[in-house]
């Protein structure tokens, strides 16, 4: 029994390793809410927080070179929208630094929400960076994949914004 029981773990860390966005939720597929703690200790729950507007969630960490690179994209892109029409959320996991001192050193504008790693695991994002968008019906209509550029990811994310502000 515990030989199967390792197999099977065995198996899955492999497939999740080899294949992690296999596992991410589907664009289409209801997203689940969640609450987290701002840095003030202020707790934020999704559906509550995130009203009639679009939200881009950006599951990030400090230590992460792809993220540092993506996040000045998204920085610019938020800026480049009409204030207030979408929402953006920067979901901190597996996390060895200061999360807030890193946002306020760049200047990112972001609601930034700690110790994400069960909302992560809720969406299936293994690895990061991982962005979603979730439109105000709290319906998935982005997931970053794997190899996805930067670029292609601002371009993708501004047409999905852009057709929904239409």
């Amino acid at each position: 029994m515990l030989a199967a029981v390792l197999l099977a773990f065995a198996a899955r860390v492999y497939y999740v390793n080899r294949f992690p966005d296999a596992m991410m939720v589907d664009v289409g597929r209801k997203a689940d809410d969640w609450t987290l703690s701002t840095p003030s200790g202020r707790a934020l729950s999704f559906y509550a927080n995130s009203g009639d507007r679009p939200s881009v969630i950006l599951f990030w960490a400090t230590w992460c070179p792809s993220c540092r690179k993506l996040m000045p994209a998204l920085e610019e892109l938020k800026a480049s929208l009409p204030a207030g029409s979408a929402n953006f959320y920067a979901l901190n996991v597996h996390e060895e630094g200061d999360p807030e001192a890193y946002m306020r050193q760049h200047g990112y504008d972001f609601e930034l929400l700690l110790e994400a790693e069960g909302v992560a695991k809720q969406y299936g994002m293994y690895g990061i960076p991982r962005v979603v968008l979730v439109d105000p019906d709290k319906t998935v209509r982005y997931t970053l994949r794997r190899g996805t550029s930067d670029e292609q990811v601002v371009e993708d994310l501004r047409w999905l914004l852009k057709t929904r502000r239409k």
